[in-house]
């Protein structure tokens, strides 16, 4: 998905920009794989293929460890798997991020080649990658952060700045 951000340096009109974004997408893209390589329609099929690929792959995989107590599945193995793909195979992407939580801890991989970028730089990407998420998370979980956005209230039928008055009133009253 392509995510269109405002040159806005205020992180909190960005998450609710990217909030919005993210949920006017129809069932959380879940179809555009089967539209995408199942439609018959040529112009729809043209269209999306011609779409610019991206550098960079990013994949939340879930909660991978989660078991009911009841469950005859042990966990999730500590040892390694390898590599995913043959090491001579063509690499689709420049990056590609694999995230997943486990043991209550949210785990990254970061696969790239290093024909192309230096192991330091990756390291350096992925320390700012985790300072940013941090910073994200902090924020959002400070009691100033003001996360409300018009798709949290449909009905409403409010833009952005109706909203914001609107909280702020109610605000101003507690």
């Amino acid at each position: 998905m392509l995510l269109k951000l405002e040159d806005n340096r205020n992180l909190e009109v960005i998450i609710k920009s990217v909030k919005e974004q993210l949920r006017q997408i129809p069932n959380r893209g879940f179809n555009y794989g089967l539209l995408r390589y199942l439609t018959k329609d040529e112009n729809i099929k043209n269209n999306l293929n011609n779409q610019p690929q991206s550098q960079i792959k990013f994949n939340y995989l879930g909660q991978l460890d989660f078991t009911p107590a009841d469950s005859l599945i042990l966990g999730l193995a500590k040892e390694s798997t390898g590599d995913n793909r043959s090491l001579q195979g063509k690499r689709q992407y420049l990056i590609e991020i694999n995230s997943w939580i486990s043991e209550n801890q949210l785990q990254f991989t970061w696969n790239y080649s290093r024909n192309i970028h230096n192991q330091t730089t990756i390291e350096n990407l992925a320390q700012t990658y985790i300072n940013n998420l941090t910073y994200l998370i902090n924020h959002c979980q400070s009691p100033e952060s003001k996360g409300y956005t018009p798709s949290d209230f449909k009905a409403a039928n409010l833009n952005q700045g109706q909203l914001d008055k609107f909280m702020s009133k109610i605000k101003k009253r507690k």
